[in-house]
This record gives structure tokens, sequence and C-alpha cells, in this order.
């Protein structure tokens, strides 16, 4: 499977749907799945990074995720050395300011879930986080998800008290899916100014947003505009754009909170430039000093880091980035949530006819270093003779396949021995 960065050494090009939104993204199961009843290629070309939308969800099938019940089970049998759980308010005002809390613990060690509903009862929100790594239908998720998207996808799950502290708008560099599991909870929205990301922004801007009523595919008021999100809804929000909660009025809300984060221009212009750097001293010198007081800036973007971006864009050196790059980028990713357990894989049933599949679609990127190849996969990587490099760049590019199928080049036992291996590993499963 290609890498999301493979093609962006290039200029993007210009079209309606975005350049790197392949057919295998909006007909990947995982995608149409979070966007029902949204048509996949209608919201990448329409909203994705451009405007918030609202996607109701009749009869509340998206609650079957997690529910409180589930919830109250998971505060019971997590550990809290791995601060599964806080507690979060806002201070009093309409700044809305998040204060974070750990969440109470009892004596045996386990979380004090008693302790913890009190401070719930009293206007707390419990926020279980990444839940995409503590429950199964949330890992399947995220885990499809982000083999649709080769990025990463966390989850946090979000349990607000009626009637409490409305919390500040806040802008994510992450694109935000909310998923309403229970109750109804409103959510005011600004488009993104310069340099907003992540910050706090104006409560006085956001107060007198009007109220829209929610609709199939309706973009969220343009600039600025509130919606109520009842059971089973989604809110798509883009990155830069101003999100803040109302409190919940009738009754409590749960709600579950999916941060996408694809890999961003400016991210990989960082990671080449560092790469660069790492192998041309040229880029570890000193900017010369000008005759002002500070380094000559203003002749060094003038004459000199051109010449350093024409170095970077050179199609030949692109390869090598990829190749550099790629295991950094697949160890954000997580693992798959099933299959290295199973005990009943037989391997010696395998044979050179047998079909495999890479599990839940996992991309995989092989670099060669020295005599070794290695093949890089999210959860592991695993090293071969060198000379077993063809066969790795099939299996990365394949989709359903049998060892007899792999290149000639390869021997068919050693064919075999490397299928036999990965499935081991947890990279590859026997088809169904």
């Amino acid at each position: 499977m290609a890498l999301p960065f493979a093609h962006l050494l290039t200029a993007p090009a210009t079209t309606q749907t975005p350049s790197w939104i392949p057919d295998s993204v909006v007909c990947h199961p995982a995608v149409i799945d979070l966007l029902r009843p949204l048509d996949p290629a209608e919201f990448f070309a329409q909203w994705w990074e451009q405007a918030p939308v609202h996607a109701p969800l009749p009869q509340g099938r998206r609650g079957a995720l997690v529910t409180t019940d589930d919830l109250d089970g998971l505060i019971r049998v997590c550990a809290p050395g791995e601060r599964d759980f806080h507690l979060q308010s806002a201070t009093p005002g309409r700044d809305g300011l998040v204060v974070l809390e750990e969440a109470p613990t009892a004596p045996d060690g386990r979380y004090d879930a008693e302790a913890l509903y009190k401070r719930f009862q009293e206007g707390r929100t419990i926020v279980a986080r990444r839940l995409d790594s503590r429950w199964r239908p949330v890992t399947r998720l995220c885990r499809g998800l982000e083999s649709a998207l080769r990025c990463p996808v966390t989850a946090d799950l979000h349990h607000v008290p009626r009637g409490s502290a409305g919390l500040g708008p806040r802008a994510e560099p992450f694109e935000l899916f909310i998923m309403q599991l229970q109750g109804r909870h409103t959510w005011t929205l600004h488009e993104p100014e310069t340099g907003q990301v992540g910050s706090i922004a104006s409560s006085e801007t956001l107060r007198e947003a009007p109220r829209l009523g929610p609709g199939v595919g309706g973009v969220v008021g343009g600039a600025w505009g509130e919606v109520t999100l009842g059971e089973g809804d989604l809110l798509y929000v883009p990155s830069g754009w101003c999100h803040r909660p109302s409190p919940p009025a009738g009754s409590s809300s749960t709600y579950l909170a999916l941060a996408v984060q694809p890999l961003r221009w400016a991210d990989l212009l960082v990671r080449v430039v560092e790469f660069a750097a790492a192998r041309d001293p040229r880029l570890q010198q000193a900017v010369p000093l000008g005759d002002s007081d500070l380094p000559d800036i203003g002749d060094a973007l003038r004459d000199t880091l051109p010449k350093f971006i024409h170095s970077l864009l050179d199609p030949s050196k692109h390869h090598g980035v990829v190749q550099a790059l790629a295991p950094g980028f697949l160890a954000q990713m997580e693992p798959p949530p099933e299959g290295r357990a199973d005990t009943s894989l037989d391997l010696d049933a395998i044979g050179a006819d047998t079909p495999v599949i890479r599990r839940l679609g996992l991309p995989c990127s092989v670099r060669e270093e020295g005599m070794v190849a290695t093949i890089h996969f999210p959860g592991g990587d695993t090293a071969f003779p060198r000379r077993l490099r063809p066969a790795l760049e099939f299996i990365a590019s394949s989709g359903r396949f049998t060892a007899r199928q792999m290149p000639p080049t390869i021997a068919p036992d050693a064919a075999l021995f490397l299928v036999c291996r990965l499935c081991r590993e947890g990279l590859l499963a026997v088809a169904v």
C-alpha cells in the first residue's frame, strides 16, 4: 500500500476531489460506515479540510460502539498507572478554560468508581483517553480508518453531566469527528483565522452565533453557526475550526471524539529538511553574518535557500526520502486489534497456493540498509536478507496473493517461508 507522502514531493494537482484521495479510501468499509449516510466521495470533495458537516443517523446505530455501562466496566478494570481517565471541567465565567484533574483512586490501587461518579454529579466530565486501544469496537473502527486514511486515528470518550459548565472554544490541529452516542449536545462553530489552530478563540465572537437545524449533508452555518447532535449523529470539524460545546440540558451526554492526524505539508517539509540536513553538510553551516544586528537572513533566503530547495526536489532523491521517513510514520499507527494471539493458526497448513492478505489492509514499507531488507508495518518490523527485497516489495504492494505468485527470482521454498514468517509476525493472515 502506498504511503501518504510518497507522491507529495511533487506539486499537488488542482482537482475537484483532493488528489491524494484514491478510490480505495472512498470505498473502504470503515470510511463508509463512519460517514453514513454521507457519500464518501462527496464528503472528501466538498467538506474535508474545508467546512464542518452534520450527518444525522436515525435509530442511534452509532450508540452501539460504547455505552455508559461499558464505561462503568472500563473504570473498574483499567489501571490508574496508565492514566486512562481524567476529569475535565471549566473555570467559572465566559472563557470556560479547561481544568484537568486526575481521576481518584482507591486504596487498592484501582480507580475509585464511587468517588469518580460523585465528582461527575458535581459537574465534572469523565474523559476516557485513548479508547481506541482499550475497547474492541472502537479499536476496530480506528484501525480500519487508519488502514484507509494511512494516518494515526485516536479516540477519546467524553461523558458530560447535565448542566455542567460549558468549556471554552478551541481549535484543534487535527481533523475531528464527533460521534454522539447518548443524549443530545449542542456545538457552536466558527471558521478559522490565521494562526488560530490550537488556540482559544474569542467567546464574544461565538456568543452571537445563530442556531441551525440539522440537515443531512448540510454545511453548518458557513462562517459560524450552532448545531445540536442527537443520538447517532456525526459532526465533522476541520482542523483550525473553533468548536465549543454547550452544557447538556435535559440529560447527560456521551460522545466519542475521533482525532484524524494526516500528514501535513508543513510536517513533510520539516521531515524532508531534517533528512537532507543529516546528509548534506552545507545545511549544518551557519547562516552568514550581515551588516545588521542579525544574521543575513534576507540574502540567505534570496540566494542560498533556493539552491537547497532545488536539490531537495531532485526526483532521483525522492525514493530515498520516502524510504527514510516511512518507518517513523508507520510507528505512529497502532496494529489491528486481533490476530496476534490466534493460537489456532497452523503454519504447517499454509502451502504455496494458500491465499493470504495483509491484516485489515495494514500499510507497510520496505527499506534496505546494508545486507538487510526490512519490512515496516504498524506494530512491528521484520528483517530479512537483502536478496528477499523484491518479494517484500511485492507483498507491500499486493492485496490477496499466494506464495506461488511471488516474483520468480525468489525460490519457492523461500517464498513460502516468507509468507509463514509474516503470518506469525502479524502482518499477513490467511484469506477466508
